[in-house]
């Protein structure tokens, strides 16, 4: 399955059994750029100076266009949600950063992902107040696949973009060049903005107890 990446760490919530293997490189990265934005007018230097004005994020449902900024401006200890500004959505990352360039909003909250990369966007008089970095979709495996079918997957995937029959899978809107064998931690850092519970590697550890060893335990007695 694929899922992109804030439905992946709901779902993994629900089924923890849930692996991911891998995830796709788009030009060869493995993750995209989102922005904070504001215009460049002196007086909005940083992410308090965005109170009582008008700010656009994209979706409801948007990693990069509302739930990661989100996350950003409450570990800031801004609270968007009491009257900090007033928001809106545009349901498009151009949108946004269209009516931004014109002065309609004060901020907006978008992605490169629609822009290619920020070199390739009109940014003249607008200002960086924060940028942070989105991961590409989990790939997961089936709990309880098989172990020889899991790795025949995976190193079907991981090996496409070395395979010469499979180089029709790159022409495709997406600009999927390859893929990139990742596991749950390569989440985290996404969970820490989305308020969501890290999930902790285990360590399991077992013991091989001499005879002399518990000689000396049981003269301690409890």
């Amino acid at each position: 399955g694929i899922f992109k990446p804030f439905a992946y760490l709901r779902g993994k919530e629900d089924f923890p059994e849930l692996e991911v293997f891998a995830t796709h490189l788009v030009h060869g990265f493995d993750r995209y750029t989102g922005l904070i934005l504001a215009k460049d007018d002196g007086k909005t230097n940083y992410l308090k100076d965005l109170k009582g004005k008008d700010f656009l994020f994209v979706k409801p449902g948007s990693t990069s266009g509302f739930y990661y900024p989100r996350g950003i401006f409450r570990e800031n200890d801004l609270n968007i949600d009491s009257a900090f500004f007033n928001y809106d959505f545009s349901y498009s990352h151009e949108i946004s950063l269209e009516k931004l360039q014109v002065g309609e909003v004060d901020g907006v909250a978008i992605s490169t992902e629609d822009f290619g990369t920020i070199e390739d966007m009109n940014l003249q008089g607008l200002r960086i107040l924060e940028r942070f970095e989105v991961p590409y979709h989990a790939y997961v495996l089936r709990p309880g696949l098989e172990e020889q079918t899991s790795n025949t997957v995976m190193q079907a995937l991981l090996s496409a973009a070395r395979d010469m029959q499979g180089k029709t899978l790159f022409n495709n809107p997406l600009g999927i060049t390859g893929w990139s064998s990742v596991n749950d931690s390569y989440y985290n850092y996404l969970r820490r903005y989305l308020w969501l519970v890290r999930v902790k590697p285990q360590v399991v550890l077992e013991f091989d107890v001499k005879e002399s060893a518990l000689d000396y335990l049981n003269q301690k007695g409890d």
